[in-house]
């Protein structure tokens, strides 16, 4: 029997005073799969702190047959493990239900089952720190479908409305032709609201998918599925990317701004072969080393 268990890890900052967390996506010897979240926020700080730094309490998790062990330490210092095992309750929930590790600390009043549907989320307070500045929190997900499984905790932010400048340009593992040569077959993979084009005997070429304020970006690429398509003088580029550039095949109009015979501005980029990689228009007047 096939067991999953792929881990994240993230540190971000103060987020609804969410700090850090880690993500694991198990799966069940029945087929079953698990997103397992630990996640510590900030309940207050020290007063006349300017700084605090916050102790790791997500902890560690691994998964033995159709249950999850969670071990927290502090400083090297262990300060809960417990057992969560996940057994279905019907057709379309499942019951969650918190035992102890041998010779370990445990909560001083074991947590109640908990039944939750498939694809719903639960959290449970876990620990706090020495200082009681930080709250350690569990969040499971169960379901029979492996599309449904998030890797955020509930609640981490609010939804924002989706606008062109959460949208980003993608290009994996770039070729790039020249007149329907092609001139570079591993040119780079990035991805990033502007990207930009170095091309031996050109300069650099920044793409954007929206204009740029105070500089002179002009309508005149195009992203057609997995390439971005342009013109220099007489000459016909394409950089042709694995995967799809926006997500959607197009064909769609993006803004493109030249920077006449620059260099990449970096010394390990080789200057004889393009390359392609992620940067503001701001550093459109950088130097090389």
């Amino acid at each position: 029997m096939r067991a999953l268990a792929l881990f994240f890890a993230f540190t971000l900052t103060a987020c609804a005073q969410l700090s850090s967390w880690k993500s694991w996506h198990f799966q069940l010897p029945d087929g079953t799969y698990v997103s397992f979240i630990s996640f510590e926020s900030e309940t207050g700080r020290p007063t006349g702190s300017a700084f605090y730094t916050m102790p790791d309490l997500t902890g560690n998790a691994r998964l033995y047959g159709k249950t999850i062990e969670h071990v927290i330490d502090e400083h090297g210092r262990k300060v809960l493990a417990y057992r969560l095992v996940i057994e279905p309750a019907g057709e379309v929930a499942y019951l969650l239900t918190i035992e102890p590790v041998a010779g370990a600390p445990f909560f001083l009043q074991a947590p109640n089952p908990l039944q939750i549907l498939d694809g719903q989320r639960a959290e449970i307070d876990l620990a706090t720190s020495r200082d009681g500045y930080v709250k350690a929190v569990a969040s499971i997900q169960v379901t029979r479908y492996e599309r449904r499984l998030s890797n955020m905790p509930a609640g981490m932010a609010e939804p924002h409305d989706l606008t062109l400048d959460a949208l980003q340009l993608m290009v994996s593992d770039a070729q790039v032709f020249k007149n329907n040569v092609r001139v570079a077959e591993h040119a780079g993979g990035v991805s990033g609201n502007t990207l930009v084009a170095y091309l031996p005997g050109v300069g650099r070429v920044f793409f954007s998918l929206l204009p740029q304020k105070d500089f002179d970006f002009t309508k005149t690429a195009v992203v057609e599925n997995n390439r971005i398509i342009f013109d220099i003088g007489v000459d016909h580029y394409e950089i042709a990317s694995q995967g799809s550039v926006i997500g959607q095949p197009g064909p769609w109009n993006i803004y493109m701004l030249r920077a006449p015979n620059t260099t990449p501005c970096d010394s390990s980029v080789d200057a004889s072969k393009p390359f392609i990689w992620s940067e503001g228009p701001e550093g459109l007047n950088c130097q090389a080393p």
